[in-house]
């Protein structure tokens, strides 16, 4: 019969011998829980997304069609604007090494940096960072809700 010791050694030379294996099976678990977790959020953004359909329907339903465009345009942008917040606005900024993307100028420089959509929101932009820039405020405040060709300094 093995003493205490000897069990313990036993133990991790087992776990040493098989540390590859014990590592790929933390992974694959770690993977798993991933996965667990975005099907959770997926489910749970698809009921919000449910809740969301009945009330506009309800509030929709004695609205005129003009009505109903204008209140479903509202509330598509505020969907998007609420999209932008202070992480992908720092990703954005930092993609853009924190440079007005026309004029070139910097905090630096002492301007305050905007991120910018480059197709607004107004006009059916997406925030996603394919439609996302940086601009100092004089440009994007001069910019205003145009759309313009993307041309990086």
């Amino acid at each position: 019969m093995k003493n205490a010791a000897e069990e313990s050694a036993s133990v991790i030379a087992w776990i040493i011998s098989n540390i590859g294996f014990i590592l790929l099976g933390i992974a694959a678990l770690g993977i798993v829980i991933m996965i667990v977790a975005a099907k959770r959020r997926a489910r749970e953004e698809a009921a919000q997304a449910a809740r969301l359909a009945e009330l506009e329907a309800k509030h929709l339903a004695g609205l005129s069609e003009e009505e109903r465009r204008k209140e479903l345009h509202r509330a598509f942008v505020a969907q998007e604007r609420a999209k932008l917040g202070d992480s992908l606005r720092y990703d954005i900024l930092r993609r853009d090494n924190f440079r007005c993307q026309i004029c070139g100028a910097t905090q630096q420089d002492g301007y305050k940096l905007h991120v910018d959509h480059i197709v607004p929101v107004s006009k059916g932009g997406r925030t996603e960072p394919g439609n996302l820039r940086t601009l100092c405020e004089r440009c994007n405040m001069g910019k205003s809700d145009k759309i313009e060709r993307v041309r990086h300094v």
